[in-house]
């Protein structure tokens, strides 16, 4: 089985991160999220720090860590209701794990395609077929994912 480290996210219309973001997480790149309130320079909550780790989250899995489903992210911000999230995967070998998963606007179904070494190897874009393809190739479970998560999380809020 490979093992991953995370290339590259992509947002767009992903609760704060409307415009489509695309985060690098090259090893020899530093990634510094960070903004303040317009009422509150000094305050950082709703950024959107944590929300990296639900976009995660929902494209590994189809599922986000503080709400369950993908279109649970939209906003009322986002009349059209249309919402994407990318990931790319890499290994050791330098093959990349490509996921997307989005829901257009005006629609009611969150699709999904996966590619493994820029071949597509989702059959359909039918979400519970490409969780379990996913699912396969990183090793992992939603369950084991988000208590891991979980896990981290909880010690660093009880420091505060």
């Amino acid at each position: 089985m490979s093992v991953f480290h995370i290339k590259s996210l992509t947002l767009e219309n992903f609760v704060v991160f409307k415009e489509r973001t695309v985060i690098d997480f090259s090893p020899d790149l530093i990634n510094n999220i960070e903004g303040g309130h317009s009422n509150n320079e000094d305050q950082s909550n709703g950024i959107g720090k944590s929300l990296l780790i639900c976009a995660i989250s929902a494209a590994l899995f189809g599922k986000g860590i503080r709400f369950q489903y993908l279109h649970d992210y939209i906003t009322p911000s986002n009349p059209s209701g249309g919402i994407y999230v990318g990931l790319e995967l890499e290994d050791e070998n330098k093959r990349i794990l490509k996921i997307e998963r989005w829901r257009r606007p005006g629609s009611d179904t969150t699709k999904a395609k996966v590619w493994y070494n820029n071949k597509q190897i989702s059959q359909d874009s039918t979400t519970t077929k490409a969780d379990d393809l996913i699912s396969s190739y990183i090793g992992t479970t939603y369950t084991n994912f988000s208590n891991c998560i979980f896990s981290v999380m909880i010690l660093g809020f009880m420091k505060l």
